[in-house]
């Protein structure tokens, strides 16, 4: 049925035969319940099946899939592959790193590109996702390049209002659609930062809060990358020794300005191997 809809040459029935799934607890059935780890060799065919499980659930199952992807350029690959296939699936990229995934779409692909009109050839059409060009402020002839955007910051009659254009929005289309897609996909950073916006969920949720609420299964590929940019986000590193706005030298120089003048702790027990330390 895949290779029906996406053409022979995608050769899905081929690489299902290739796909064979074993339980380490001896269980004879995957079942989709709490966290479930797939582990596999590079080759093995673990996206293969999660694309499969992905088409399987969407069109037998009627359920709403989720894809947490390491990088931009896997959420347009990811999209790619399931638009082929028939599925509505929609990217979600943050809005504040958009010009430079978009000069980085624009280098991979410039080896096919004759003339500018290119750019609007089907097989390009990807590079509308990228896009960070806001209507209100076209119309309004701010052409500043940034993440500032007057979303809800907009007047009318001297009344606070939401933007009416979102649905035709460079930056929220996508996001606009997210209530119809069967499929999200998104990368780790987006997940974890990004809110939709008000004039979409009146609930202003992050991705995370939302494909919570409303994904039946997520996939989550390479996990294991995944799993490191999520600690990178909430641990940061400082340094501790170096320079005066270090830890440990703007702590000295604390507690100095917390004893001075206090002379009765200058036989404090604990000040005094403070200092001396």
């Amino acid at each position: 049925e895949m290779d029906e809809i996406a053409g022979k040459s995608s050769s899905w029935a081929n690489r299902a035969t290739a796909v064979v799934l074993e339980s380490i607890d001896w269980d004879i059935e995957f079942v989709y319940k709490g966290n479930q780890h797939i582990g596999g060799a590079l080759g093995a065919g673990k996206s293969t099946f999660m694309l499969m499980e992905t088409y399987r659930l969407v069109k037998q199952e009627g359920a709403r899939v989720g894809f947490i992807e390491g990088s931009v350029s896997q959420v347009i690959e990811r999209i790619k592959i399931l638009r082929e296939l028939g599925i509505h699936a929609v990217p979600i990229i943050g809005k504040s790193s958009r010009k430079t995934h978009q000069e980085n779409y624009l280098f991979a692909n410039a080896g096919g590109i004759i003339e500018l009109s290119d750019w609007t050839n089907n097989e390009f059409q990807d590079l509308k996702h990228l896009s960070d060009l806001c209507v209100i402020k076209a119309l309004s002839e701010d052409y500043e390049r940034n993440s500032s955007f007057p979303c809800t910051q907009l007047k009318q009659e001297n009344k606070s209002v939401k933007c009416p254009l979102a649905d035709q929005c460079g930056v929220y289309r996508d996001f606009s659609q997210l209530s119809e897609a069967d499929v999200w996909v998104a990368t780790s950073a987006s997940v974890l930062k990004t809110r939709i916006p008000a004039m979409i969920d009146p609930l202003e949720r992050t991705i995370y809060e939302a494909m919570y609420d409303l994904m039946d299964v997520v996939f989550v590929d390479e996990a294991d990358e995944v799993q490191k940019q999520f600690d990178e986000t909430f641990l940061s590193e400082y340094n501790v020794f170096g320079s005066v706005e270090d830890i440990f030298e703007r702590l000295s120089n604390e507690s100095n300005q917390l004893t001075n003048g206090r002379y009765h702790l200058a036989g404090d027990p604990v000040v005094t191997e403070w200092k001396d330390k």
